[in-house]
C-alpha cells in the first residue's frame, strides 16, 4: 500500500495539471497532425500521449513541435505510443502553439491524448 502511494504522489507531481484543458485542439486527418492553442505561451516539460487502442496500435513516429518565434520548432519525436506514454523533455520549452505531426504509421492513427504538463519534480530541482 505505502508503494502505491509513493506512485500515486509521483505521478501527481510529474503531471500535475494537462496545460491542455480547455484549449482549443484542431485535427487534421489527411494531414496526421493535432494542433493545440494554449492561448498564451505555456512552459512544458512533459508531454503524455495516448492511442485509442481499440483500433490498434497505428503510429510508427511522430515529431511533437512548438511553435517558437522562430516558428515551428521539433522538441521531441517519439517511435511508438500504444494505450499511454509520457516523453520528457531535456528542458522546458514556452510556447502558445505545440503539434504532434505523424510521419509514419501503419493506417490512420487515432489520438486519445496529447497532453503538455509542467512538471513539480522540475522546478523542485532548480
Amino acid at each position: 500500500m505505502t508503494r502505491l502511494r509513493e506512485f500515486r504522489e509521483r505521478i501527481r507531481r510529474e503531471l500535475p495539471r494537462d496545460l491542455t484543458r480547455g484549449a482549443r485542439v484542431r485535427r487534421d486527418r489527411e494531414e496526421g497532425t493535432a494542433t493545440v492553442d494554449l492561448g498564451r505561451a505555456r512552459e512544458a516539460d512533459r508531454i503524455r500521449l495516448a492511442e485509442d487502442i481499440r483500433h490498434g496500435r497505428q503510429l510508427e513516429h511522430a515529431v511533437i513541435e512548438a511553435r517558437t518565434r522562430g516558428g515551428w520548432r521539433t522538441v521531441t519525436e517519439v517511435d511508438t505510443v500504444g494505450a499511454s506514454r509520457v516523453l520528457l523533455l531535456a528542458a522546458p520549452v514556452t510556447a502558445r502553439r505545440w503539434r504532434l505531426r505523424v510521419t509514419r504509421s501503419r493506417r490512420t492513427v487515432r489520438m486519445a491524448e496529447f497532453g503538455l504538463y509542467r512538471s513539480d519534480l522540475h522546478r523542485s530541482q532548480v
